[in-house]
């Protein structure tokens, strides 16, 4: 405390010296060097908003006005947390370190959730040597940085960090975490390895490391190493789920079994133990059992199923939720939907008149001036205005669990060896199948998508459902088990390993280029062709050539502009599938595949509404 007083008490006296210094020369401080024609164009555009803080500093950085361009920043808009940073980054870099720390802090104080802030005030306090300051500002600027994805950034604070605790676990753990982001998985698991052979067998380094394996496909080595977690805390929850996983992908449902009861037993209200286990039983063909446990990690997760009692109990409560989070963001076109679902299922009889303030406050928010006018763009709304909106936003307000109708839900009168055989000698591996589903399951599925209040997986112009939020119900499992069933030479040893619908907004162009982590997709589509405005369009286009099985390219990246030139590297082929209501399209998930154009009908039962089942995992 005295020497960080008397380093504070140093560093006023030293600007009161530097002041009576500018004063006796004439009282004015040394002005920014001039800025060119171009950079006074760029700090403009900055001005009006044309130009981001990222651009300023890059600007600063390769345009040759440096610390001068950053002054005038720093003049021009007092309150900008990155041009403070930027500005102690250059008196750091010229040795000016009282200058550079009182920089810093005013950074932080403007911006303490700014990465750029917050991991300048560290890169200060380890040049000035202040060891104990820079380690309790650490977490926060890593926080910063990994919640922003500043990959870059997390590894350079590693580096800090680590000169500052060298024996450390932590520093090179964040690390090789960090390389697990950025996918450089190879590196990861050299690193995590070294640190078992550093450290020996601890937990919080087996649990990275397995996770890597199981990225690279290395499923008996991620068994091992989960085992050895398990070995090493017998009740860790997540631990005993994630052998049970890959002990399920190996074939080994005993241990799976063993694995997910005892994580159940420790932890009955998980919902990734309730959704495992639930997998579990289906491949077991114990469809009851296995909705049971899948539809209560929707409990979990969002509580069970409301009735008009509930409704109207909860309408008159506190709100109490978490409205930090990105779960309470919402869009124009999810409040759209919603509107629109609500009022389908009042004019069904199915929500009663309590649900009336309801659609009314949805409505409100629409002409909300917070609310983008970009029908796609998420925003945080101010919950206090929108009570109903708040106690209500994504809760199971009807979420039905229909008896599936009777006989084959899949249609046993197509020729599923054939299908099998043209799937299997087709290059790529693809098949389409028309009438999937007898017409009964088809009703049954169409209003169970309609009804069920399950559309929470805001994707920026499309609504997901998924298991976990409660698209996981009898009629779904049994859909999933016959379709295993009937192509046991392609399903039979591929498990179901997730599920999903998409409901698109009818502006949206479609979900851009990408591939599943699975072995194989079955797309099918479920709302009628007369919705359909464009019958030669508006299904799939699947490419001819897989993700990179050698690393170059991730499958699952979201950089469009990176497969697209891969594929074009590749010569790889479209292949168009047109939209047709009951139409599947299986074919290898590894195959990057894309939305084709459509366009369909206005109206809410009209909306374009996929289904996706993937099973086994990537090969």
């Amino acid at each position: 405390m005295l020497i960080a007083l008397r380093r504070r008490l140093g560093r006023i006296r030293d600007k009161l010296e530097r002041h009576v210094e500018t004063m006796s020369s004439g009282g004015k401080r040394r002005a920014p060097a001039p800025l060119s024609d171009a950079d006074k164009a760029f700090m403009l555009e900055w001005l009006k908003g044309s130009a981001d803080d990222a651009a300023l500093v890059e600007r600063a950085r390769t345009g040759g006005a440096g610390a001068s361009l950053i002054e005038r920043a720093c003049a021009a808009r007092p309150a900008n947390a990155i041009a403070w940073a930027a500005r102690a980054g250059y008196c750091l870099d010229a040795g000016d370190l009282e200058e550079a720390i009182d920089h810093a802090e005013r950074a932080v104080a403007l911006g303490r959730h700014e990465p750029d802030a917050t991991s300048m005030r560290v890169r200060v306090l380890v040049a000035e040597q202040r060891r104990d300051e820079a380690l309790e500002a650490l977490p926060v600027a890593l926080d910063n940085a990994r919640r922003m994805r500043r990959h870059a950034m997390r590894l350079e604070l590693c580096a800090l960090w680590q000169g500052l605790e060298p024996e450390s676990l932590e520093p090179p753990l964040e690390a090789a975490r960090t390389r697990m982001a950025t996918r450089e998985l190879d590196r990861a698991a050299a690193e995590l390895e070294a640190l078992t052979t550093r450290f020996g067998n601890r937990f919080d380094i087996l649990m990275p490391l397995a996770a890597v394996y199981q990225d690279q496909l290395r499923t008996r080595d991620a068994m091992r190493t989960f085992q050895q977690a398990v070995d090493a805390e017998p009740d860790n929850v997540d631990a005993l789920c994630m052998a049970g996983l890959c002990a399920r992908d190996l074939g080994d449902t005993a241990g799976a079994d063993r694995m997910l009861v005892h994580a159940l037993e420790r932890d009955p209200a998980s919902t990734f133990v309730q959704y495992n286990l639930g997998l579990l039983r289906l491949d077991e063909g114990r469809i009851d059992a296995a909705a049971g446990l899948l539809l209560g990690a929707r409990d979990a997760r969002r509580g069970k199923p409301w009735d008009e009692s509930v409704i109207e109990k909860v309408l008159d409560s506190a709100v109490e939720r978490d409205f930090g989070g990105a779960e309470w963001a919402t869009a124009r076109f999810k409040l759209n939907h919603d509107i629109e679902q609500l009022g389908y299922l009042r004019d069904k009889g199915l929500l009663g008149p309590a649900i009336e303030p309801v659609i009314a406050e949805h409505r409100l928010t629409l002409a909300d001036e917070a609310l983008p006018a970009d029908t796609y763009s998420m925003v945080a709304l101010d919950p206090l205005r929108y009570p109903r909106l708040a106690r209500t936003y994504k809760a199971p307000l009807h979420a039905p669990d229909p008896d599936p109708p009777g006989g084959a839900l899949v249609n046993p009168a197509l020729a599923w060896a054939s299908i099998e055989d043209e799937y299997l000698a087709a290059a790529p591996h693809l098949v389409v199948v028309d009438d999937l589903l007898g017409e009964d399951a088809l009703a049954a599925l169409r209003a169970y998508c309609l009804e069920s209040t399950f559309w929470n997986d805001l994707k920026g112009g499309y609504l997901g459902a998924t298991m976990p939020d409660g698209f996981s119900g009898r009629l779904l499992l049994r859909v999933a088990a016959e379709l295993r069933a009937r192509l046991p030479r392609l399903l039979g040893a591929r498990p179901l390993r997730t599920m999903w619908a998409y409901k698109y907004d009818p502006a949206y162009p479609g979900i851009g280029l990408h591939a599943d982590a699975g072995a194989v997709n079955v797309n099918f589509w479920i709302t009628p062709d007369e919705a359909n405005l464009d019958p030669g369009s508006g299904g799939l286009v699947v490419y001819s050539h897989p993700a990179s099985r050698d690393g170059s390219v991730e499958p699952f990246t979201p950089d469009g502009t990176e497969i697209r030139r891969y594929l074009e590297s590749v010569d790889a082929k479209a292949i168009h599938v047109p939209y047709r209501a009951n139409r599947a399209v299986i074919f290898d998930s590894a195959l990057f595949h894309e939305s084709d154009a459509f366009r369909f009908r206005d109206g809410y039962e009209n909306r374009r509404t996929s289904m996706t089942l993937l099973y086994g995992t990537p090969e």
